[in-house]
């Protein structure tokens, strides 16, 4: 017997739709951004965003729960090459183009279709992003959330195929806080990676790096205990807001627990971006009631590997496809 159930708030111009299912999952999505707004597991909330509607949708500094694309991370003067000829994305701050500036997807209406699957359900965003002078493709894509009906999980897919080769690195910037707590300095976190991304002053990737205790968490270890360490607190990001490279091969990818709860987080990307919440919007009321403070929540973001160019660029009618999924569970005795 099918026991999910979805309903729709139209708000704006888009329409938040919740799905339930028989786990005790409830994820609420945004046709504006083709985000996620919120995930709640056994009636606790599981991220972090704003528990104002207005302010998710029209939030521009944060990106909570949204889809990022055509383009994730930051590039020096927007600059990039497809071929011989060059492209600038829309600058953000001086000298630099963060998440495709005003090309972000993130607050864009995306059409919406619900299907009915075998295990689960699948809700399809999809939209055209269109060719400019600072952007060199037309390029169709689909965000594809699918949860399931039987397991506390729910899938993310971002699929492409762009008309004319370009450059793509999309994400989710969904920021994570299991059980709601007021931050997740004691969350523990194991993430299966030998390397790192270092950064300039400018939080531009130069080089990559063996980790070092403060970066290791191939053993599982509490978030704050390194995160207050010299070389993190003396630099720019101010925590951890590093692209890690995953290890070929290992299951899951992280795994995140507070005290109650867990999430396993699988990927098919080469790299996770995890933040930490660094430079919070200060006084600004999340779903768990608190107001946002510093290290509210982390982000696990899958990304390309931006010091290897290359490996960005889609080539014209090339099907191209990137994915994370998220496990959730209850702790013994909780």
């Amino acid at each position: 017997r099918w026991t999910m159930k979805v309903t729709l708030k139209p708000h704006g111009k888009g329409n938040f739709l919740t799905v339930t299912n028989d786990c005790g999952l409830e994820v609420t999505l945004s046709q504006i951004g083709a985000g996620v707004y919120s995930v709640f597991y056994k009636g606790e909330v599981m991220n972090a965003g704003p528990m104002n509607k207005d302010a998710y949708i029209t939030d521009r500094v944060s990106f909570y729960g949204k889809t990022i694309a055509p383009f994730a991370g930051r590039l020096k003067d927007g600059l990039f090459s497809i071929g011989e000829k060059e492209f600038h994305l829309p600058l953000t701050e001086s000298g630099l183009s963060l998440h495709s500036g005003t090309l972000n997807a993130a607050f864009r209406l995306f059409d919406c279709e619900i299907r009915n699957g075998k295990e689960g359900m699948d809700i399809v965003f999809s939209l055209t992003l269109e060719a400019t002078d600072e952007f060199p493709a037309t390029i169709p894509f689909r965000v594809r959330y699918f949860i399931y009906e039987k397991r506390p999980r729910f899938d993310v897919y971002f699929e492409a195929r762009p008309e004319q080769d370009t450059l793509w690195n999309p994400t989710t910037h969904l920021y994570w806080n299991l059980g709601g707590k007021k931050d997740v300095l004691h969350h523990t976190l194991a993430l299966h990676s030998q390397e790192f991304q270092v950064y300039d002053d400018s939080l531009l990737p130069v080089k990559k790096q063996k980790v070092d205790a403060v970066m290791d968490f191939n053993h599982a270890k509490e978030v704050g205990k390194d995160l207050f360490a010299e070389e993190l607190k003396n630099s720019k990001a101010k925590g951890y807001d590093h692209a890690f490279y995953l290890d070929q091969g290992a299951f899951p990818s992280a795994v995140l627990e507070s005290k109650e709860f867990g999430m396993r987080v699988e990927t098919d990307a080469p790299a996770l971006q995890i933040y930490t919440d660094n430079y919070p919007q200060k006084g600004k009321r999340l779903l768990n009631n608190d107001t946002e403070i510093r290290h509210s929540a982390i982000t696990f973001e899958p990304v390309g590997d931006l010091l290897d160019p290359s490996s960005l660029i889609v080539k014209k009618r090339e099907g191209v496809s990137r994915m994370i999924s998220y496990t959730f569970y209850q702790k013994k005795g909780c």
